[in-house]
């Protein structure tokens, strides 16, 4: 194992261990203790960023038994061996023991470090230190554990400011946002928050580096169930390489208890050149506040929301002045965190099944949403929201049996034509089984007409064609097909590979039994409708 190697993956398993510990680097600057580096000779400020737990003196061959990981291991020689073979395997039992480093002391067995032992270091990639003849190990041992009580002093006041900062900052108006703001000030890192399709970020991006395909390749990491999971929080490292230098990445997936809504939330702090104990700190009390921002609200909460949608929709707005006006459209549009835009939509769920909807069903509804103002009312989940839901919160909602009613936006002061115009939507949404935005299907008269209505309307429309008995599905595609090519009767005969004089007589036959002028363009129209429903049907019942 070569030095970075070894090195990276030291770095990499810190993140499990939960014990205080200090930087390597620590111990290299401490004039007093006049300790030199002597491997590895690649990655240096990588090495410095090694953490140490505790120090231990062991004279012994094999001292596995007596290490824990994360030790600065002090010797002076005394039981090393001679020969480069058992130098190696020694080095080996050190590295398999998880040592942070090994510091040789010198005098009064070794007046320098055995090059040997220097050799076996550098090629397997073991921090070596070596330690003046003047500096005691009681020395080094006093001045790690005294830095090992100021680091956790200081952790517990640094704790301690954080979590009055990130709490401040759950209360704020958007607390999500707020949040992943105020941790990305305090650890100096790029912040990436991913709520369903929404990606937030904030912070100094790490260069050469697309935030879309890190959170996805992080995504995919935290969906394996080999990766650590605490109190509902998937969690994941790794180092990623960017234009210029390589930046250590922590994710987590935060999934409120008892959640029922399918949203992902994933929140990655990206650094360099390494995540620190008190980035992941912070991050993980971060994270707690998230979880709790995201999962159920309380009931004063909900109250509150139904008061809004009640002076929202529910009444008609009284009438306003222009500057009331322009400042209820501000502080509705500030409300859903809208920035500029200055509309909403209204959305409403019904349940596929008829249920009715629950006050959980609001907790859920509200939060999949991310919009302070729903409601429920009967078996309808209602919401005013900024934009409409994207196809994947849509699929979430159309999986547990909830379909969509989605109006069109109107402006704040309009919002109740918004509901209205979202309830008109509902008998379509049942009809056909599936959610619905206000105008997506409104450009055929097929789309918008109700399908018991259409199939009736197409029945006695084209009833008297039934008469021609085994003719009657030839005939009326042919009728079909010379409406669509509006009366052309070489290019119907064509497409139905017909003679031009067959595709006349079946359009005379269709006009004398259904009674109908098809030289007049109302009468070709209903016709053409009629005809393209049973076309339709009979399509889906082939597919069926």
């Amino acid at each position: 194992m070569d030095a970075p190697r070894y090195v990276a993956k030291r770095l990499a398993q810190s993140h499990d261990d939960e014990r205080s510990s200090i930087r390597l680097g620590r111990l290299l600057d401490a004039q007093d203790l006049r300790i030199t580096l002597l491997s590895p000779l690649e990655e240096r400020d990588l090495t410095r960023e090694l953490p140490i737990a505790t120090t231990a003196v062991i004279e012994l061959e094999d001292p596995r038994v007596y290490l824990n990981g994360f030790e600065l291991l002090l010797i002076t020689g005394l039981g090393l061996p001679t020969d480069a073979d058992r130098i190696g395997a020694y080095i080996d039992r050190l590295l398999e023991a998880g040592i942070t480093a090994l510091g040789f002391g010198l005098e009064p067995v070794y007046s320098a470090v055995p090059q040997l032992l220097i050799a076996a270091c550098r090629d397997r990639g073991l921090p070596l230190l070596e330690i003046a003849p003047e500096v005691r190990f009681v020395q080094v041992t006093n001045h790690v554990a005294k830095e090992l009580e100021s680091t956790r002093v200081r952790g517990l006041q640094l704790v301690s400011t954080m979590a009055r900062r990130l709490t401040k900052a759950a209360l704020l108006p958007h607390p999500d946002r707020q949040l992943v703001s105020a941790l990305a000030a305090m650890t100096e890192s790029w912040l990436i928050l991913r709520i369903g399709d929404d990606l937030f970020q904030i912070g100094p991006p790490a260069q050469g580096i697309e935030a879309e395909s890190l959170v996805e390749q992080f995504s995919r990491q935290l969906e394996t169930p080999a990766h650590d999971t605490r109190d509902s929080q998937a969690q994941a490292f790794g180092v990623v390489a960017g234009a210029e230098q390589h930046y250590e990445v922590t994710a987590l997936s935060i999934r409120p208890p008892n959640a029922r809504a399918a949203t992902t939330t994933e929140l990655l702090l990206v650094k360099a050149p390494r995540i620190t104990s008190d980035d992941r700190t912070a991050l993980m009390l971060a994270a707690d506040l998230l979880q709790l921002v995201l999962a159920l609200p309380r009931s004063q909460s909900n109250a509150l929301d139904q008061l809004m949608m009640l002076l929202l929709i529910d009444e008609t707005p009284p009438a306003r002045s222009r500057r009331e006006a322009d400042r209820f459209s501000r502080l509705v549009m500030r409300s859903l965190g809208t920035g500029r835009r200055q509309s909403g939509h209204a959305v409403i769920a019904i349940s596929a099944t008829g249920e009715p909807a629950h006050a959980a069903d609001v907790m859920w509804w509200r939060r999949l949403m991310n919009t302070p103002f729903v409601d429920h009312r009967g078996e309808q989940l209602r919401a005013i929201v900024a934009t409409p839901p994207s196809p994947s919160v849509i699929g979430a909602c159309e999986e547990r049996g909830w379909l969509l009613s989605i109006s069109e936006e109107q402006p704040p002061n309009d919002l109740h034509h918004a509901m209205r115009d979202a309830e008109l939507l509902i008998t379509r949404v049942r009809e056909l089984g599936r959610s619905v935005q206000s105008g997506e299907d409104l450009r055929t008269l097929t789309t918008v007409v109700p399908p018991g209505l259409s199939s009736r309307f197409a029945q006695e429309t084209l009833h008297p064609l039934a008469a021609l008995g085994s003719q009657a599905d030839e005939v009326q595609r042919s009728l079909h097909s010379w409406l669509l090519s509006n009366g052309a009767w070489d290019q119907t005969a064509r497409e139905l590979g017909l003679h031009r004089n067959t595709v006349r007589r079946h359009i005379a036959t269709a006009a004398d039994l259904l009674g109908r002028d098809l030289g007049n363009a109302l009468v070709r129209a209903d016709v053409l409708v009629a005809l393209t429903i049973t076309a339709s049907r009979r399509a889906d019942d082939e597919a069926g």
